[in-house]
């Protein structure tokens, strides 16, 4: 099995080049779409951009109208109150977040090669094609979960950083550097090394329901909806890659959409008990109330809510996060 190194950007060889590009375009990535990461995780917490000041966990006849659903409304409010700077506001973070989970992703596919643990099904010739196609699924979801919780274990702490380097545009506040060991290094200082690993299981939790969904609705999508990507015969190998690359576009970003209402609630009760308790505004009440530091607790209060307001606020973010 190689060292992590073998995958950092700057390794150039023959081998290491088709890696090391797609980590460097995976922080990249990670960069462009830092403004809907912002604006999602400021959401979340309660914080109305163009309201302001709204008291975010009020319900009933007291609350509050001033959610948005538009992203881009939302974007231009942020730059009157933070400037351009705030639409980026720990994106130094969320890079090497995405970078270090990708690299970790890397590795653990490979040592689960090594160990045989991932390898081609072959189908049995007494054996029915559904039961060919469960164990096929299975091992699909296994290896992605490793992949996927493994992964978010290692960056975790990054992911913290860069959740309160973004919060703290609550209250102004300036504590938390939108460098990652900048802002790591405040939060041990402000909270202990606990704090680098807040609300980690309803993460891990999240990331399985994920891989889940995502995996049926893109075996669903396929099977429904394949057949409209046939190429013929009577066309040339441009134009069966075109269809091919138009497929697998289709199928990334209707799985993700169709699977983001079922695990995007999750990751709201990682962000507020991630939060829940830090030394910034956005970590006291009313943004942070007592009681959201369980999933039962954060259950019981957001549910009863209106849609927009409970479970799934600041979704449109994060959908149009995914599409960017």
């Amino acid at each position: 099995m190689k060292n992590a190194y073998h995958y950092l950007p700057f390794t150039f060889t023959a081998e290491r080049a088709p890696q090391s590009w797609e980590i460097l375009s995976h922080g990249l990535g990670s960069l462009v779409t830092t403004p809907f990461r912002c604006i999602k995780i400021l959401h979340q917490i309660g914080y109305d951009i163009p309201a302001g000041t709204q008291a975010p966990y009020e319900t009933g006849s007291t609350a509050r109208s001033g959610w948005r659903p538009a992203t881009w409304r939302d974007a231009r409010e942020l730059i009157k109150k933070h400037g351009w700077k705030g639409l980026y506001t720990g994106a130094p973070c969320w890079a090497a977040d995405t970078i270090a989970t990708t690299v970790t992703k890397m590795q653990v596919n490979e040592l689960l090669r090594s160990l045989d643990l991932v390898k081609p099904i072959i189908r049995g010739s007494t054996e029915s094609m559904t039961s060919y196609e469960l164990r096929t699924f299975g091992q699909e979801i296994m290896v992605e979960s490793m992949q996927q919780c493994i992964s978010t274990v290692v960056a975790y702490p990054l992911r913290v950083a860069g959740t309160y380097a973004t919060a703290q545009l609550v209250g102004g506040e300036n504590i938390y550097s939108s460098s990652p060991w900048g802002a790591i290094r405040s939060v041990i200082r402000l909270e202990g090394s606990d704090a680098l690993y807040k609300g980690l299981f309803v993460e891990l939790a999240a990331d399985v329901v994920e891989v889940v969904t995502k995996a049926t609705f893109k075996r669903l999508v396929e099977y429904y909806l394949g057949h409209l990507f046939v190429a013929g015969d009577d066309l040339d190998d441009s134009e069966r890659q075109q269809i091919q690359a138009t497929k697998i576009f289709t199928l990334l970003h209707l799985t993700q959409e169709l699977a983001l209402p079922f695990f995007y609630p999750l990751r709201l009760f990682n962000t507020v008990q991630m939060l829940n308790g830090a030394p910034i505004a956005a970590g006291q009440e009313p943004f942070a109330p007592p009681g959201l530091t369980s999933f039962a607790g954060c259950t019981a209060h957001f549910w009863p809510m209106p849609t927009h307001r409970g479970i799934f606020r600041a979704i449109p973010s994060m959908a149009s996060r995914i599409y960017t």
